[in-house]
């Protein structure tokens, strides 16, 4: 025979928390002050504020920039029509960066965007590689910097 199970414990709840008294007494504020004198005499104002004057700015200077370009008094020779793109009946438009000294010499030159015609695009970088450039300006001095010139190939 089993044996019935034990009856449940009863919790008592814990005793309530105690807070000790605070350690500092208070005390009573201080009585008001007296008016003891009174006058006829408005004060004066008081003087303004210093003028805070803040320094002036440098005036921004704008740089300018004059980018490369071809130059018009040596003129180059323009690209050759590859013959298979002629027989090919090739055309498009290459866009060239090219990378130009400050003393106006092609340094490197990079297809930006094809014609759609490798041939097409290489024969144009050769070429205008070999032009001469005004070197771009940067405040009036010449600047190593970048040219981007669009060459068109049409079949007349």
């Amino acid at each position: 025979m089993e044996q019935p199970p034990p009856p449940p414990k009863v919790v008592k709840p814990p005793p309530p928390a105690y807070v000790p008294p605070p350690k500092i007494r208070p005390q009573a504020p201080p009585p008001p002050t007296a008016i003891t004198a009174t006058t006829d005499v408005v004060p004066a104002a008081p003087p303004p504020p210093a003028a805070i004057v803040a320094p002036t700015p440098e005036p921004v200077r704008e740089v300018v920039k004059v980018p490369p370009a071809l130059d018009q008094g040596r003129p180059c020779k323009p690209p050759q029509y590859p013959p298979a793109s002629r027989r090919a009946e090739e055309t498009g438009a290459v866009v060239l960066r090219f990378l130009i000294d400050a003393d106006g010499s092609v340094m490197e030159s990079v297809v930006d965007a094809s014609s759609g015609f490798e041939r097409l695009d290489e024969a144009a970088r050769q070429a205008l590689a070999l032009c001469r450039f005004k070197a771009g300006t940067v405040d009036g001095r010449p600047e190593r910097s970048w040219a981007r010139i669009r060459y068109v190939w049409k079949l007349n």
